[in-house]
C-alpha cells in the first residue's frame, strides 16, 4: 500500500486542549490512519510514497460539525439546498452530526414514524456518505410511545444520538426523562434545544426545563435563533456538566458570554462548535471556520484552542472518531494558510485577526478529498505534489 506523506508543514495543531501543538513538520498516512508524525528526517520517507509539500501551511484536524440538519443525502429540501455536505467538506468539515432530520417533508409525529425516519436516515448515510464525509445521521426525535426496545434496536443499527429535545411534540420533562434513561442505557448521547422556538410547534426550552431533563449537550446554547437570558445560560453552565455548543447562526454576543464563563471556570473542554445548518438561518459552508475566527479574535480563546473546540472537544463529547492529530488516529486533516492581504503571516495569526483562512488541502479517511478548496479564497501558500499521483475525487 502506497503511503501519503505531507511534508514542510508549518505549525501542527493537535485538536487537544491539553497539548495544543504537535512538534512535527511531516505527517505520514497509511490506509486511513496516521502512521507517523515528526521531523522529516525521523519519519522515514520512502521512494514509493506519494509526497506533498505543504510549503509551510498549518495542519489542523478535520472539523467536526456537532450540529447539522441533513435530510436526503446531499439535498436539504426545506431550503432547496443541493451539495451542502460537499460544500462543507471544501471548508474542512470531515464529520457531521445530525441533531435530527427535522426538515424532512411531512415529518412524522408518532413513535413508529420517528423510529422509521431515524433508521432510514442512519442507514442511508452509512451506505452512501456524500463524498465520504462521516455523517452521523438518524438522531431520534422523541415522541410518545417509544419503548426501551426501540432504543435498543436503534442503537444496534448505528443510531448514536437523541436529536434536539424540544423540537418534537414531546416536551414535558416528566415524560421525556424515562426515554432519556433508555437512550443512555444503550450508549446514546442526548441533545437538547436551548432557547426560543425554531420551528412551528417546537418549544421554548428554558433553563428550568433543561435542568429537569438533564441532557448531555446544550444545543446552540448561544441561541438558535433566540438565546436565553445571560442568567439562565450561566445557570445551565454552573448547574450541569453538559457540553455547551455554540453556533455561528446564534447570538454572537452570547457566544462571547459562553466562552468567557467557561474560561473563568477553567472548563473550556465543555465548549463545542456546530453550524445548525442548513436551517431557516441559511447556509454558510465555512460556518465552522468563521466561528473559530470569531472566538479567536473576539474572546480570550486562542486559535489553537478554538480549533480544539471544533475537533477534539467534539469527538470526545460526542463519542465519535477523529478530532485529534496523533499517531494511530483517523487520517482526517486539512492544510490551511492565511489569505492574500490578511494581516496574519500564517493561518493561526489570520484567525486571531478575525480573518477566514484558505483551505489548501483536505485529507479524509486517508485520501486527498479537496485540493484546493473551491469555496474559500486561495490560501497564500498552495500545496504542491512532489512525487506520485493523486486521484481526483472531487465531484
Amino acid at each position: 500500500m502506497k503511503r501519503l506523506v505531507v511534508r514542510n508543514l508549518g505549525r501542527v495543531v493537535s485538536g487537544d486542549l491539553a497539548r495544543l501543538f504537535v512538534d512535527a513538520d511531516t505527517i505520514v498516512v497509511s490506509g486511513d490512519r496516521i502512521e507517523a508524525l515528526g521531523p522529516e528526517s525521523a519519519v522515514g520517507v520512502r521512494q514509493d510514497d506519494v509526497v506533498i509539500d505543504a510549503q509551510g501551511g498549518v495542519l489542523l484536524p478535520g472539523l467536526i460539525d456537532s450540529h447539522a440538519h441533513p435530510v436526503c443525502g446531499d439535498f436539504q429540501p426545506r431550503l432547496r439546498v443541493l451539495d451542502h455536505i460537499s460544500s462543507t467538506l471544501e471548508c474542512g468539515t470531515t464529520s457531521i452530526v445530525s441533531a435530527g432530520e427535522t426538515h424532512y417533508p411531512g415529518i412524522p409525529r408518532d413513535a413508529a414514524g420517528v423510529k422509521a425516519l431515524s433508521l432510514l436516515a442512519c442507514k442511508s448515510f452509512q451506505n452512501a456518505p456524500p463524498r465520504n464525509v462521516r455523517v452521523y445521521a438518524g438522531s431520534i426525535l422523541l415522541e410518545r410511545g417509544l419503548t426501551e426496545t426501540d432504543f435498543k434496536e436503534l442503537a444496534a443499527a448505528g443510531v448514536r444520538f437523541v436529536g434536539e429535545i424540544g423540537l418534537s411534540t414531546l416536551q414535558d420533562p416528566s415524560e421525556i426523562r424515562p426515554l432519556v434513561g433508555w437512550a443512555r442505557q444503550h450508549g446514546m448521547r442526548v441533545m437538547c434545544h436551548t432557547g426560543g422556538p425554531s420551528l412551528p410547534g417546537s418549544a421554548h426550552m428554558t433553563a428550568e426545563t433543561i435542568l429537569a431533563i438533564g441532557p448531555d449537550i446544550l444545543s446552540h446554547v448561544n441561541g438558535g435563533p433566540a438565546a436565553l437570558s445571560d442568567d439562565q445560560i450561566k445557570e445551565l453552565i454552573a448547574e450541569t456538566s453538559a457540553a455547551a455548543e455554540v453556533t455561528f447562526v446564534g447570538n454572537l454576543r452570547t457566544l462571547r458570554l459562553v466562552a468567557g464563563t467557561l474560561g473563568e471556570r477553567e472548563e473550556l473542554g465543555r465548549l463545542i462548535i456546530g453550524s445548525d445548518m442548513p436551517s431557516g438561518s441559511g447556509f454558510v459552508p465555512a460556518a465552522l471556520l468563521y466561528t473559530i475566527a470569531y472566538l479567536s479574535s473576539q474572546t480570550a480563546v486562542t486559535p489553537a484552542q478554538a480549533v480544539a473546540m471544533a475537533t477534539g472537544n467534539s469527538a470526545r463529547v460526542l463519542g465519535i472518531p477523529g478530532g485529534r492529530i496523533v499517531v494511530g488516529a483517523e487520517a482526517d486533516f486539512m492544510i490551511v494558510d492565511s489569505l492574500v492581504g490578511s494581516a496574519g503571516r500564517d493561518a493561526l495569526e489570520a484567525l486571531a485577526a478575525g480573518d477566514l483562512v484558505g483551505v489548501a488541502l483536505v485529507v479524509l479517511r486517508g485520501e486527498v478529498a479537496v485540493w484546493p478548496s473551491r469555496y474559500t479564497p486561495r490560501a497564500r501558500r498552495a500545496c504542491v505534489l512532489e512525487r506520485g499521483a493523486i486521484e481526483d475525487r472531487r465531484v
